[in-house]
């Protein structure tokens, strides 16, 4: 488990050079946005070895502290393991996020499967 706080801000902690990723331990595969600013952030995550390379389940729940009020939670399921002589990398992400600001706290849902393979030569 792993747990995050960031304060109300004029800067995200982020990477600025590209606005990808950030130095929190509960970083994850599509939560850089909803985590880097006035925000409380935690990730359960379980891994277990497989006869190929290892399964990795995360689940982050993050809260709103900005008058925004946008929560977010994402689940992700990976699989990375070797094969053909490359690093291969296969992960379900799943999204919602809860806008609380608004008296009917509309939400919203995103599923993306995301794949890589990496030759080192």
């Amino acid at each position: 488990m792993a747990y995050a706080s960031v304060n109300d801000g004029d800067v995200a902690m982020q990477n600025i050079g590209t606005g990808v990723k950030t130095p929190l331990y509960t970083q994850m595969i599509a939560n850089q946005n909803f985590i880097s600013r006035d925000a409380d952030s935690f990730v359960f995550k379980a891994v277990g070895k497989l006869p190929l390379g290892k399964l990795i389940a995360q689940y982050n729940i993050t809260t709103d502290n900005s008058d925004a009020k946008n929560d977010y939670n994402e689940f992700d399921l990976i699989y990375k393991f070797k094969a053909f002589d490359t690093q291969m990398f296969l992960a379900y992400i799943g999204q919602t996020t809860e806008n609380k600001s608004f008296s009917d706290e509309t939400e919203d849902s995103v599923n993306s499967i995301r794949f890589w393979s990496r030759y080192n030569f």
